[in-house]
This record gives structure tokens, sequence and C-alpha cells, in this order.
């Protein structure tokens, strides 16, 4: 005996919902993949950026080992501040900056000679932009922490 028409409807619409089971599935799945991919691609990116960050800080530190007479600028290689708004001692123009970004004009000194004139103000605005730990000023005198950026400038 042959199925009767109904029965072939109900038939096809049963395999109709499970196809469209499979491809919500399928759809759940790939959006699940391409997640990972993106995450996956953002951390290549994030760690490119690094490299960059800390390739051009490098040639700008063996720059500066060299000469006392120009500094050359740093970039940020640091992610992050260490307070969320920059301290009032310096005009800065932004209030979050990222890995590879210059330092704005006039935070860091021209020249070796002018770090011994830095005031605990002034290096604290040069520790907020690096987010340096070994800028922070703690307990240190003066001294100690022109001999700390002049290091990080340096090394």
């Amino acid at each position: 005996m042959q199925p009767s028409s109904e029965d072939l409807i109900t038939q096809m619409q049963a395999q109709m919902i499970q196809v469209q089971v499979q491809m919500t599935q399928m759809k759940s799945q790939m959006t699940q993949e391409q997640a990972q991919m993106q995450a996956q691609f953002d951390l290549m990116q994030n760690q490119i950026l690094m490299l960059g960050a800390e390739t051009k800080a490098a040639r700008a530190r063996a720059y500066n080992a060299t000469r006392l007479d120009n500094i050359r600028p740093v970039v940020k290689i640091m992610s992050g501040h260490p307070a969320p708004n920059p301290p009032q001692h310096f005009n800065f123009d932004q209030t979050e900056y990222v890995v590879g970004a210059n330092p704005p004009i006039g935070l860091v000194p021209d020249n070796f000679n002018d770090i011994c004139h830095l005031e605990h103000d002034q290096l604290d605005c040069i520790h907020w932009f690096y987010n340096e730990p070994s800028l922070v000023k703690g307990s240190y005198t003066l001294l100690h922490r022109h001999g700390q950026i002049a290091a990080y400038l340096m090394a």
C-alpha cells in the first residue's frame, strides 16, 4: 500500500524541520568559529602592534644611549595608565594613549641635562603616560627618580 498524500506531506514537513534544525546548528557553529577566529585575529594584531612599539622604543633608546644632547622620544609600550585621568600638572591632549603613541610634545625633556630639573609632579606625568612600574613615585627621592627616567629613556 502506498502512503497517502497527507503522509507524504507530513514526511516532507518533518524532513524540512530536520534540515532547518541542521542549518541552525551549522549557523551557530559557524558563528562560534567566526568569533574564535576574530579573537585570534585581534590577539595577533595586538601582538604585532606591541612588537612594532617595542622596536620603535628600542631604536630611540639605542640612539639616546649614545647621545647626551638630544633625547628621542620613546613610544608608549605598556597599555593603560596607572590612573583613569591624567595628572593636572601637564596639559595632556587626551585621556587615553595607546601602545605605540609618542609622548605629547613637552612631556619628556629635550636633553638629559633637563632631566635633572624635573620635579615630582612632572615625573608623575611621565609615569602616567608610560604606565611603567619603574617610574612610579613611591618613596623615592628626586635624584633616584631622575636616574630611573634617564635609564628608561636609554635602556
